[in-house]
């Protein structure tokens, strides 16, 4: 077998891996490292045949614990604008992680818990003081943001791994068994699009614009449905993509999990560009400022030019990248299956800081006002000063942590492998 499948299928078993118990899933994966030896990237050329530019990590590593600050940063960039009523994962259809809400700059403290049937995978979204999140027990639910008692919860067949998109009183989400158009008003189902041909699973995000959900799948095509009824419109097949797209500029942004990241017109699904890493992505592009950025399973991140996708810098950062990066005021945010979180350069590359967890970093981070929250596989959401890496407050689970934080008035709200939903304020 060649090597980038032999890695490709080593990271995918690790990720199925850990979905099981969690003392099973330590050590099942403390056997697969050490026998594999998974690669440390670095030694992998990715990208065009012609890349150039590398970055090396050299910087050093910020404390993992310090005294909390005395005073809550000032925001440091406006992030993408996102319709009142409306939230979609990761902020918005650029994907930049970034909440234009207050920040929980103090020590973070549970206000509620609610316990789902099943683990949640899905990343929470917070709409008019109501928490929407799906679990794998095969419900949807929405949650007081004040309480956390239970004011919808809708019974969908399968796992739902994929996070909700809510517009106009109508949430978007996919489940093994296809994408959903749940209206919300009445708690039930407006339409179900399931693929006719192959696996009908979805756990990439869906993005809307304009009258149109998009969303990739397990069956290897993008689908573009119309949010209305669920029609089809177009579909694309770029193989199997958990990876959820970002838009900007006419164009839809994602990767697969085979060999890079693909532009696709937004209007017709048709390839305007595709760039090959030689690895696979699950992680979603974010788009700021003409750039996308992105990392893959070989652990390299990328930044590349909107228009053809050509190569901007790059830089390893460990063992893997599953999470997807938040983007704010000149800096990337990422975590690594190397345990850290980094906090990179956006116009170089280069490495400013990097937080180091316990475990691995799978989960994606988000930003509000200068603090940055993501959760790790060590159990913990943490929440740390965007501009030195400084420890804020950690907040533990029971869970491994996968879950991108919701940040709502003053609340950061998130699921955990637990099998719960979380806010802390």
């Amino acid at each position: 077998m060649a090597e980038n499948e032999t890695v490709y299928l080593l990271l995918e078993m690790k990720m199925y891996i850990r979905t099981m118990k969690m003392f099973l899933v330590i050590s099942s994966c403390w056997v697969v490292l050490c026998a594999c030896g998974a690669p440390e990237g670095g030694e992998v050329a990715e990208g065009g045949e012609d890349a150039t530019v590398a970055v090396t990590v050299t910087s050093t590593m910020a404390p993992t614990s310090t005294p909390l600050p005395t005073a809550t940063m000032a925001p440091t960039a406006t992030p993408e604008p996102v319709t009142a009523g409306n939230a979609m994962y990761r902020g918005g259809v650029a994907r930049t992680g970034v909440y234009d809400v207050e920040a929980v700059a103090k020590q973070g403290a549970l206000r509620w818990q609610f316990e789902s049937g099943g683990e949640v995978h899905s990343s929470p979204v917070v709409v008019d003081g109501v928490v929407y999140v799906g679990s794998d027990d095969g419900f949807f639910y929405g949650l007081d943001g004040m309480t956390g008692e239970v004011v919808l919860q809708l019974e969908i067949k399968g796992k739902l791994f994929s996070s909700v998109t809510v517009v106009d009183g109508r949430a978007y989400f996919g489940s093994d068994f296809g994408l959903y158009g749940v209206d919300l008003a009445t708690g039930e189902i407006a339409w179900h699009y399931r693929p006719e041909k192959g696996s009908a699973r979805v756990r990439s995000s869906p993005v809307y614009v304009d009258g149109v959900i998009y969303v990739g799948s397990d069956n290897g095509r993008v689908l573009a449905v119309t949010a209305d009824d669920g029609s089809l419109l177009w579909e694309t097949n770029i193989g199997i993509a958990m990876s959820s797209p970002a838009v900007a500029d006419g164009r839809l942004f994602l990767g697969n999990e085979r060999d890079g990241l693909y532009a696709l017109d937004l209007a017709t699904g048709d390839l305007l560009w595709h760039f090959k890493t030689g690895k696979g992505m699950f992680a979603s592009p974010a788009v700021v400022d003409d750039v996308v950025y992105f990392g893959t399973l070989a652990g390299n991140f990328y930044a590349v030019n909107v228009a053809d996708g050509g190569e901007i810098w790059r830089v390893n950062i460990g063992k893997g990248v599953v999470s997807s990066a938040a983007v704010v005021n000149g800096r990337v945010y990422v975590g690594s299956l190397d345990q850290h979180l980094y906090a990179l350069e956006a116009e170089t590359g280069e490495v400013v800081w990097r937080f180091k967890t316990e475990h691995e970093v799978y989960g994606s981070p988000s930003v509000a006002q200068g603090v940055v929250y993501f959760g790790s596989d060590d159990t913990y959401v943490y929440a740390v000063d965007g501009e030195t890496g400084e420890l804020v407050w950690k907040y533990g689970t029971g869970g491994f942590m996968g879950s991108s934080p919701a940040i709502g008035e003053g609340v950061v709200y998130f699921g955990s492998y637990d099998g719960s939903v979380y806010a802390v304020e």
